[in-house]
């Protein structure tokens, strides 16, 4: 959680970590909206593939079953060579879509996760 609303401060965007089925943190999203909400098969696709993703804003993805918020883009989380989540950056507050450095910072999120889940 701690860790999603770092990254949520910094982007000015909605953030969710999920594991491979449920959202299991998130910031500038209610709680109540997105936590325990079940994965969508677009995200399934996105961490099966084990591929960073970026959608514009005509593209519409999303990541939670139930929450109307498109995926800006998506980072799977990998440790021990399995993939185990994603770290996703959702539309807010008119922001639709995401520049190279908020993709690195989602990219830099999952693999230190990875490595938590680790050790």
């Amino acid at each position: 959680t701690e860790y999603a609303e770092a990254l949520g401060t910094g982007t000015k965007l909605a953030v969710i970590i999920c594991d491979r089925d449920h959202c299991v943190a998130a910031a500038g999203i209610t709680k109540k909206e997105a936590l325990e909400r079940r994965i969508t098969p677009d995200l399934e696709d996105i961490i099966e593939g084990r591929r960073n993703v970026t959608y514009t804003p005509e593209q519409t993805h999303f990541a939670l079953e139930g929450v109307e918020r498109k995926i800006c883009a998506a980072v799977p989380i990998i440790t021990a060579g399995d993939v185990c989540g994603a770290v996703v950056l959702l539309e807010s507050d008119g922001i639709k879509s995401v520049d190279d450095a908020e993709v690195k910072l989602l990219s830099v999120a999952a693999a230190f996760l990875g490595k938590q889940i680790e050790e």
